[in-house]
């Protein structure tokens, strides 16, 4: 069994910091990747926090960028600006 709990916020990439999950550097490193708009692949195993991840990073893309996200369920979490799902 899968549960899932969906939150309907982003939280800003810092936040991963502030729970350890990933280093100032990394964060430095996405959010420069974000902001200069270059393409990136978020990819690992199952449950391991790819969707958080995405959510964080989508609260870094600008209004007029887009966002592809390839997965077998897109979740409804992303911000309600261009991001296209992908099956």
């Amino acid at each position: 069994m899968n549960i899932r709990k969906s939150i309907a916020r982003t939280s800003p990439l810092e936040h991963l910091v502030e729970l350890g999950l990933l280093s100032p550097e990394a964060v430095s490193f996405l959010a420069a990747t974000v902001a200069g708009g270059l393409n990136f692949l978020v990819s690992c195993a199952k449950q391991v926090g790819k969707t958080t991840l995405l959510n964080c990073l989508t609260s870094s893309i600008g209004s007029r960028e887009l966002a592809v996200i390839v997965e077998g369920i897109v979740e409804p979490r992303f911000l309600p600006r261009a991001v296209i799902g992908l099956p």
